[in-house]
Parts: structure tokens; sequence; C-alpha cells
């Protein structure tokens, strides 16, 4: 979604995916994810022939993780989202879209408010206005709120549920509340994605092109995300 964001948004009268700068940033985030993704295979390869995989699936898990904190950084920097938009993370693990989010438009508001107290309220109707996150998973959403407690965030909301079978962020009519941006790295290949709801007969009409594969939940997420966008936000 960074990408096609890239070749919709311009800059002083030219496409951001014409800017070298921005292309080296896609170009590194898809060699460092393919790196990743032949990683994991390669530790799922050797286990299915029976094999110790323990160190495979330990570099896989070390490289995946730091390619992701990377990856975050790119993606957020070319969306580009600015003071007083809304960003959501509907499957936030441990909140590092989010909180890498809030620290690029905190970078922004420091820079152009030079007045203390103005600075102050901005940064925290930036916390408690504009930044939503769920997480599915109890301890991975504890370590979400620790995230943001570390990096001086314990007011944004971040709340525990699942975001597919009941989703928190609703409008006064019961609708789902839309916002600026989506970020997400939702769970790959979910198995267990309809549990809990009826996705043929969802109230939030989120599946009107077609209920995902029962073992595909990246698309559920995806068809989620695109839901919760306003007509002019973007996602990534």
């Amino acid at each position: 979604m960074a990408i096609e964001h890239a070749k919709q948004r311009k800059t002083f009268g030219e496409l951001l995916s014409r800017r070298q700068a921005i292309q080296w940033m896609l170009a590194d985030s898809e060699v460092e994810l393919r790196a990743a993704r032949w990683l994991t295979w390669e530790g799922g390869w050797k286990s299915d022939r029976g094999e110790d995989a323990r160190m495979e699936a330990s570099i896989a898990k070390l490289y995946s993780s730091e390619v992701l904190g990377r990856v975050i950084d790119r993606a957020v920097q070319i969306i580009d989202p600015a003071r007083g938009e809304t960003i959501y993370d509907p499957a936030c693990g441990t909140a590092g879209f989010i909180v890498r989010a809030f620290e690029y438009v905190q970078e922004k508001i420091n820079a152009t408010v030079r007045d203390f107290a103005q600075r102050e309220r901005a940064t925290r109707e930036l916390k408690e206005q504009h930044l939503f996150a769920v997480e599915k998973a109890p301890d991975v959403y504890k370590l979400g709120l620790m995230n943001m407690i570390l990096h001086g965030h314990p007011t944004a909301e971040i709340w525990k549920g699942n975001t597919l079978a009941a989703p928190h962020f609703k409008t006064a009519d019961d609708s789902l509340k839309t916002f600026d941006y989506v970020v997400a790295n939702p769970p790959f290949s979910a198995k267990a994605w309809s549990t809990g709801f009826d996705p043929g007969n969802d109230k939030f009409h989120r599946f009107n092109l077609g209920v995902p594969p029962a073992k595909n939940g990246d698309y559920a997420f995806l068809l989620h995300a695109i839901k919760s966008l306003k007509s002019t936000g973007k996602a990534a």
C-alpha cells in the first residue's frame, strides 16, 4: 500500500514514486521483506523434513523483527501523516506502527509549533484523540501498552479485542469509525479469522466484494482496513 500511495501522492508537482529517495526506501523494504520470507521458508522446509530447524528459526525470528522495524519506519515516512489526522492499527501487536506514527507527527509538531503550551496541547491531543489501535492476543496487547508507556504515550487508545469479530471503534449509529490512515501488519494467513462471527452476514458490510478463504485471514484484515478508511484515506 505504501507503493500505491507513492504512485498517487505528489510533492512539488512530482509523484513520490519518481523521487529517488522514495524509490530507494521501497526497494530496500522489498529486498528485506523477501529475505525475511525466504529465511522463514527455509526453517519451515527443514522442519517439514524432520530436521533440526532451531538455528534457522532463530535467525528468521531475529532478522524478521529487525526488518519489521525498518519497514515500519519507511512506510510511515512515505504516507506522511500530519497533525490533526487520525491513525488506526487494527492488529497493532506490540504497537510498533503506532509508536512510530506518533513520533513522526510529534517531530512535525515540535518543528512547527514554537509556543511551549501550544506544543504540549497539540502533543496531548495527538495521543488522546488521533491514535487508535486494537490487539487480540492478551500477552501481546500488554506488550503494546508497555511499549507505548516506555515511549511516553500511556494515554493512546489501545484496546484488547477481536477486530474482525467485534470492531471496537464505531460511530454513534454503530457503523465503523473511519480514519485518515490505517497502518497494519496483520497476522499472515490466520486460520481462525472468522471465529465469533459470520462473515457472510457481516453487519459492517466489509466483505461485500467476497468472503476471504477460511485460511487467509490477511485478506479479511485488508478488507476491514479499506472499510475503515475515509474517502480520502490511505493505508500502509
